[in-house]
């Protein structure tokens, strides 16, 4: 199987202090650069470490892209 598409849906969800073991495990398989990743993830930090490009999303609307997160907004707005 050569899957061109892995998507990801909260890989940090319920893992508690583990979720850094997929970290390594997800950009090894970024820089092979042969698999587009689709990761949805709560935890800021998380995704822009590991994505290229992402997108905010509030109740199903994309409110904002990398080029124009505010970084203070959207941390209160996740904190809620």
């Amino acid at each position: 199987m050569r899957p061109r598409l892995l998507p990801l849906d909260e890989p940090t969800q319920g893992i508690g202090h583990r979720s850094s073991m997929n970290r390594p495990r997800i950009s090894y398989l970024r820089r092979l650069g042969n698999i587009a990743i689709v990761l949805v993830e709560q935890y800021l930090d998380f995704a822009r470490e590991l994505g290229d490009y992402f997108a905010v999303m509030e109740r199903g609307q994309i409110t904002s892209t990398r080029a124009e997160v505010d970084d203070a907004a959207l941390k209160r707005a996740l904190a809620i």
